[in-house]
């Protein structure tokens, strides 16, 4: 795992499984699964491990989330300031909710219509490739449903730290203005040819030496 690798090169590495609202949490969750977390509640367990990490004395911390924990990390470094974290790496970013399409804006004025009338019960959502089968209360939805590209546009560029995203060229072949608005928030953008939203088909390896030059740079 790119884990083991940059541990392999005498770095100490932490990664937690969020538990997104199911205790010791080993797998992942199917969109069809009971979602009852919330972003919330994802940046108060990044920061416990954050304050974990300074509580044991590290100085230099660095944070690293795939796809929808790429995201995490971005809400996560906006809204909580720690002097220990010194970068953000993106693996795979995207926005959780495209107003392009129309699966998301009706799933979002639904969602918005429920929490006004204070209905709490589960529904059916869309939100990134789970299409009208992710299942959640509206408020636990909608926290990251708003993490639409305009936010996260908006947010990377707020974020004083270092950022770097790394995407597959497969993966972004229709988000190529995107990926410009991304660099022109300052953020480092890395493009690896051929890999897809995974980084799998050989391009494995590409990925962590891009990690490493990431990781290793003043």
């Amino acid at each position: 795992s790119i884990a083991t690798e940059i541990a392999g090169n005498h770095y100490t590495v932490l990664a937690p499984t969020l538990t997104l609202g199911i205790s010791k949490r080993r797998t992942t969750l199917d969109c069809d699964a009971l979602h009852l977390h919330s972003m919330e509640q994802d940046m108060q367990e990044i920061d416990w491990w954050v304050n974990w990490l300074t509580g044991k004395g590290y100085k230099k911390i660095i944070l690293m989330g795939h796809s929808s924990g790429a995201v995490q990390i971005v809400s996560y470094a906006s809204s909580y300031k720690h002097k220990e974290l010194t970068k953000l790496i993106a693996l795979s970013l995207i926005p959780l909710s495209d107003n392009n399409s129309s699966h998301s804006r009706d799933s979002n004025k639904k969602a918005l219509k429920m929490i006004e009338s204070n209905d709490k019960d589960i529904h059916n959502f869309t939100l990134t490739y789970c299409i009208e089968n992710y299942s959640a209360p509206a408020s636990q939805y909608m926290s990251y449903a708003q993490w639409d590209s305009a936010r996260i546009l908006k947010t990377l560029k707020s974020i004083r730290l270092p950022k770097q995203t790394i995407q597959g060229s497969v993966d972004i072949s229709n988000s190529y203005n995107l990926i410009d608005d991304i660099a022109n928030t300052g953020t480092r953008v890395n493009i690896i040819e051929g890999a897809d939203h995974f980084f799998g088909s050989g391009t494995e390896l590409e990925l962590y030496d891009v990690i490493m030059q990431g990781i290793t740079e003043k």
